[in-house]
């Protein structure tokens, strides 16, 4: 959440009318998980008021291969806007097909059923420290137990990996300059994290997550946003195999493709036909190797799809998504969910 732009009048905040309630159930499906819904209720409030609007929120998740889970979150914006404090936690068993490591695994495409018990915890306290760029400390909890539910041997490359708890501790560099988080028309996003665990603080491995990501945002006709954004993370160390990036463009079962390092570019065009009703379309390349000099145009991982967009709130502009998308092995991809991919 950025600053209120002239596009993003602020809400009151001085009555009880300052925040609005958002509380739906939202259906969602997936490759992985199938169809599903949250039961999600979110409170959209000003801090004060010069801040942009905060929010909280808890939902609970169902899907019909048999995952669950229950979360909360609370996001205030403090000061003016100078302090950007996220605070949340959870519990899930999440049931998913595990294809291996390496593009090569991805390729076949055969997979091990998984199915992982996790609960965690996490806090991230960011500062301003100049105009728009804001720096801190992240810290996260996390115990993650993982079953193979097929009655199958453990692969080697996870066997020491089933059952892991870690703490996570981490910086993250925050440049963000939209003129809106949920439906961005103008701005630039430069997101930086690194997280690390270690077994010297009891972790169960030791190992390093770095991400990165540069997002921009035009408006190149009325009511037509241009959204471009390129990827890079990379898991060093002992990073155990849910933590390893993947491949994560639309047009593939998520998780198909994980290695060591993910890197992607993916640009989107976004029209908004009617205030209820809007549409997209998005294309994009995304490699999953072990290091960068692996990345090359032969084993690049395509995307390309479009879909319809419809405006849950007038006030707060938080669209739900369907999207068709296709990537290298030309199959049809179905996603449901709600906010914007990007």
């Amino acid at each position: 959440v950025t600053r209120p732009a002239a596009n993003q009048p602020a809400l009151p905040a001085d009555s009880s009318e300052a925040g609005e309630w958002l509380v739906a159930p939202i259906p969602f499906f997936s490759q992985q998980l199938g169809w599903g819904l949250v039961l999600g209720a979110s409170y959209i409030f000003q801090a004060d008021a010069e801040s942009p609007p905060s929010s909280a929120g808890v939902g609970l998740l169902a899907a019909e291969n048999g995952s669950e889970g229950a979360f909360a979150v609370v996001s205030p914006r403090l000061a003016a806007d100078t302090w950007r404090i996220t605070a949340g936690g959870g519990a899930a068993e999440i049931r998913y097909d595990f294809f291996g490591i390496g593009d090569e695994s991805g390729d076949e495409g055969t997979s091990l059923p998984l199915a992982s018990t996790t609960e965690f915890a996490g806090l991230e306290v960011l500062r301003e420290v100049v105009d728009d760029v804001y720096f801190g400390p992240r810290l996260t909890g996390l115990s993650v137990a993982t079953d193979i539910r097929s009655g199958s041997d453990t692969p080697e490359s996870i066997g020491d990996q089933l059952d892991v708890s870690a703490l996570q501790v981490g910086l993250r560099l925050l440049s963000d300059t939209r003129d809106d988080t949920f439906f961005p028309r103008s701005g630039r996003l430069y997101d930086i994290k690194v997280d690390v665990s270690s077994e010297e603080w009891d972790s169960d491995l030791s190992y390093e997550i770095y991400q990165s990501e540069l997002a921009l945002y035009a408006e190149v006709a009325d009511d037509v946003v241009l959204a471009w954004r390129g990827l890079a993370e990379y898991g060093g160390g002992d990073t155990p195999f849910f933590f390893l990036p993947s491949h994560r463009l639309r047009g593939y079962v998520a998780g198909r493709y994980r290695d060591k390092l993910w890197t992607a570019t993916e640009a989107e065009l976004r029209v908004q036909l009617t205030p209820r009703f809007g549409m997209a379309v998005f294309t994009g390349l995304g490699w999953v190797t072990e290091s960068f000099s692996e990345i090359k145009l032969s084993n690049a991982l395509p995307s390309v799809g479009m879909g319809l967009r419809i405006r849950l709130s007038q006030q707060t502009p938080i669209d739900y998504r369907i999207d068709v998308a296709t990537g290298a092995d030309e199959e049809l991809v179905l996603y449901m969910s709600a906010g914007q991919a990007f």
